[in-house]
């Protein structure tokens, strides 16, 4: 593009991110309560694609191309991670989260000299609420590693910006499937899963197994050791998070699999923790009228039909990320391609002095339109209203269009949501909810959600 409009573009951009991310972190939002976008602000970065496994479901080692190896090295990124933090404190920046993302670093010298770096600029007054690293955690398995990443633990507690570890673990009867080593003589075994469960109590951190189509049939005997496994070290089942994988490949026969992996988790809720009280089911999953002695619905549940939000469900919306390696401005990790970078920081002198655009219109497109009625087929899907929708980053791969749902995981999506209310038809559970009052709170949410069901039965 010509100069002039390259300069129209960098200002709108850097406009763009100003209202959306470096306002927020400066305090100049107009709300300050929850509906300020300070709570939808966070920063995360992208570290390197490098690690120690090869994930089935994993995109960085399939796609290459999302980290270019001109830009992977340790050196720059560690000078471009200081760079960074200076930026931050410049600007004084007060940034709730910091999202450490990376193929798995933590278990070296490379992961540790990146915590160095971020704990020396905190000591000198940079401002991160906390930090959250999603990792395999093979590190528990080295001595050295584990002693090491629990000394960093400690430390950034007592600096108040604590360490918040995400395990990324499938779990034991599905890990070799899903999660294989880079080392294969590195074993899934009971003392790795020790270590882990003794690592995860002593900090209280929680897990977040991946469910694909390539595992999806094991999932019931794994959920069955997930929780004896959990409550070996004092946790329930609510610590384990479990995710779709939205990948192309889901098959008729995997998704009878996830629809019987769901009914075993919608029978244990219903006639386990419900002591079989199809109303007190139904008050939980719409958090109406609930009893104060019990605990809500919190998270992500896989089986609890309700309102989708208008953006899309992970950190593509609410997350700056910003690759290392080059300082490139991501829509995510999933897609940081160089056509659909937002753009990238500008470095003069050893310090970055400004934002360079590159595709603003993917900036607008996905921070500032309603995911729910500017998606293509989405918008006029009947499950539209509470369907996740399908993860961005997927659909490039595979349909080469980021916003264009795949055909095959809008099956997957329309067979779980049939799936769901038909349990909950013949549970009981509409029959509830079309006794209470859509003026009663969250009750316009149930009304729509009986619609519809109603559009269903009536197909």
């Amino acid at each position: 593009m010509d100069n002039r409009t390259q300069q129209q573009q960098d200002k709108l951009l850097k406009t763009i991110l100003e209202q959306r991310f470096f306002n927020p972190w400066r305090g100049l939002t107009k709300f300050k309560d929850e509906r300020s976008l300070v709570n939808d602000a966070n920063l995360e970065l992208y570290i390197t694609s490098t690690c120690n496994q090869k994930c089935e479901y994993c995109y960085l080692q399939k796609y290459p191309k999302l980290y270019p190896a001109k830009y992977n090295k340790p050196e720059l990124i560690l000078h471009n991670l200081e760079l960074m933090c200076r930026y931050i404190m410049i600007n004084n920046y007060q940034i709730p989260l910091l999202d450490l993302y990376s193929g798995e670093i933590w278990h070296n010298k490379f992961g540790w000299d990146v915590l160095d770096i971020i704990y020396k600029y905190l000591e000198q007054g940079m401002q991160i609420g906390y930090i959250l690293i999603t990792s395999n955690c093979s590190f528990v398995s080295n001595p050295e590693a584990l002693q090491r990443i629990q000394t960093y633990i400690n430390k950034f507690r007592e600096i108040q910006c604590p360490i918040v570890f995400s395990a990324s673990v499938d779990g034991k009867i599905v890990d070799d499937i899903s999660r294989p080593r880079n080392n294969k003589e590195e074993k899934y075994d009971d003392d790795f899963y020790e270590l882990l469960g003794s690592f995860a109590q002593v900090n209280n951190f929680l897990f977040h197994p991946m469910v694909s189509s390539h595992n999806v049939k094991y999932w019931i005997e794994n959920y069955k050791w997930w929780k004896e496994y959990l409550s070996q070290y004092g946790f329930d089942k609510t610590a384990i998070m479990m995710l779709e994988v939205r990948n192309d490949g889901w098959t008729d026969e995997n998704i009878e699999d996830y629809c019987k992996f769901l009914d075993v988790l919608m029978d244990e809720f219903l006639y386990d923790d419900c002591k079989g009280d199809s109303e007190l089911f139904a008050k939980m999953v719409a958090d109406m009228r609930t009893p104060n002695n019990i605990v809500k619905l919190s998270g992500y549940v896989p089986w609890v039909l309700g309102k989708a939000d208008s953006f899309p469900g992970c950190t593509v919306a609410n997350s700056l990320t910003v690759r290392l390696g080059d300082l490139a401005i991501c829509p995510c990790h999933r897609q940081a391609y160089a056509e659909y970078l937002y753009g990238n920081f500008v470095v003069e002198n050893d310090e970055i002095v400004d934002i360079k655009a590159i595709n603003t219109a993917m900036a607008i497109k996905i921070l500032m339109t309603n995911v729910a009625t500017t998606s293509p087929v989405c918008s006029k899907c009947i499950f539209n209203y509470c369907c996740l929708h399908g993860c961005l980053g997927s659909q490039l791969e595979t349909g080469k269009d980021p916003f264009f749902p795949l055909e095959n995981i809008c099956k997957f999506f329309k067979a779980k949501y049939t799936h769901l209310f038909n349990y909950y038809r013949e549970h009981g559970i509409l029959d509830h909810w079309k006794s209470w009052s859509p003026n009663e709170p969250n009750g316009q949410m149930i009304a729509t959600l009986l619609r519809i069901n109603d559009k269903l039965e009536s197909e």
